[in-house]
């Protein structure tokens, strides 16, 4: 019988082979991030570094956080 682990675990090709503890500062990659690097990169590749389009990203998450949280955006920090 299958976990639900497993369906998450499938994301990550590392575990095929790996027993992957590391939780600091860089963790394995999923299927899911790798492909969203890759697009990144070819939009960049394609538009330069837009960063209008970041900013907005940036407010769309602190929003979407807030209301997470119960709080307003404009009390949540974003940071790099």
């Amino acid at each position: 019988m299958q976990s639900v682990g497993d369906g998450v675990r499938a994301r990550f090709p590392i575990f095929e082979h790996t027993t992957y503890a590391n939780s600091c500062s860089q963790g394995a990659l999923s299927l899911d991030v790798r492909k969203a690097y890759e697009q990144y990169l070819a939009g960049w590749d394609e538009h330069g570094a837009e960063w209008e389009h970041w900013v907005e990203r940036a407010e769309s998450a602190r929003a979407t956080f807030a209301r997470l949280v119960v709080a307003e955006p404009d009390e949540i920090a974003v940071t790099t």
